[in-house]
């Protein structure tokens, strides 16, 4: 059960490493590993017949295979690849750059950067951009090529929920033939997108902006994986 994950972590820590235990979903993984008490079952395993089961005491340990989805690029990864700006809200705006280098940039008084989150009351791995009033904030990410942008968004800190129910304003832009405007709510936990790329390279944004800014701390991580489905063997 999911009240039992602490224990399994203690134990079994130094094989989970942040980029598994923080993961949006099991696409790329070709097996998985399902340890487990009291009948629990995870949700990754959900409607899979195991490849092998097996009971020691009361504890449970299955495997299961599945095709797995390629990763071609991690755009979370890359963040300090991307370029961040922010510009008032309205059209016409003039964009000004966030200085600094690396895992993090500061717009203004306002640090976006790489960060494992707490989103739907688990750890995800992405970049988290907090909302500045009257502002859009965006992350853009120059040459991606071509194949199938798969991300997820939502709003970082059980506190900050807790505190404020403004919904963020979250759009993704490719190119300027493309995009995906999605509301983030307190409710909608950690929130799926796709789009196709076609072959060749192309601008990718992601901005965030909201008419309620206050405690608004939205986060998301994006992949770029391999169109057809094709997976690892």
């Amino acid at each position: 059960p999911a009240w039992a994950d602490q224990t399994g972590r203690a134990h079994l820590g130094d094989v989970m490493p942040v980029k598994m235990v923080a993961r949006s979903d099991d696409d790329e993984y070709a097996r998985i590993w399902e340890l487990s008490i009291r009948g629990g079952h995870s949700n990754d395993t959900l409607g899979m017949k195991p490849a092998s089961e097996e009971h020691f005491g009361h504890v449970t340990l299955r495997s299961f295979d599945r095709p797995a989805q390629t990763v071609l690029r991690d755009l979370s990864a890359d963040f300090p690849q991307a370029r961040v700006t922010s510009r008032r809200v309205g059209e016409g705006a003039d964009e000004h750059p966030c200085g600094g280098t690396g895992k993090e940039r500061q717009c203004g008084s306002t640090t976006v950067g790489q960060r494992v989150m707490e989103i739907d009351y688990k750890p995800r791995r992405g970049v988290l951009a907090p909302v500045i009033p009257g502002q859009i904030v965006s992350i853009a990410y120059d040459d991606v090529e071509g194949g199938l942008l798969v991300g997820y968004a939502g709003l970082h800190d059980y506190y900050a929920r807790k505190s404020a129910s403004g919904v963020v304003s979250f759009r993704v832009r490719v190119d300027s033939t493309k995009s995906i405007l999605m509301p983030l709510r307190n409710e909608d936990g950690w929130k799926r997108f796709e789009l196709p790329l076609e072959p060749g390279k192309h601008l990718v944004v992601f901005e965030f902006s909201s008419e309620e800014p206050a405690w608004r701390l939205p986060g998301f991580h994006a992949e770029l994986r391999a169109a057809d489905g094709a997976g690892a063997p």
